[in-house]
């Protein structure tokens, strides 16, 4: 499993990710990974409508390890537009991913 990763700036404000502590109760076997990294600064979603959330997210995952082949599951916290598990999941398949499952805790909709 791969969370979500916060920016460094932002764990450090935070001292946390929720994603995580979210998620390990639930799995509590689950291998969470680091292989999925924010590429740079990016607003928070919470702001943004969708197509801005879709923008303030495009290129901002990296993937630092070789996925060829694999299947592999990203989680966070909550899904409103599903920008942010886009933007992870390409990422993902760019590095050669097989299959890339998305599960969130909870979905949410998005206000107009």
């Amino acid at each position: 499993m791969h969370t979500i990763p916060l920016h460094p700036i932002r764990y450090f404000f935070r001292g946390y990710n929720q994603t995580a502590q979210l998620w390990q109760p639930i799995i509590p076997k689950a291998n969470i990974r680091t292989t999925l990294h924010r590429a740079h600064y990016t607003k928070p979603q919470t702001s943004l409508g969708k197509q801005a959330r879709a923008l303030n997210t495009n290129a901002a995952f990296t993937v630092k390890g070789d996925l060829r082949g694999k299947t592999i599951a990203i989680v966070d916290d909550v899904i409103t537009t599903g920008a942010t598990m886009n933007a992870a999941a390409r990422a993902c398949k760019a590095a050669g991913a097989r299959t890339v499952w998305a599960m969130s805790v909870a979905l949410t909709p998005i206000s107009p």
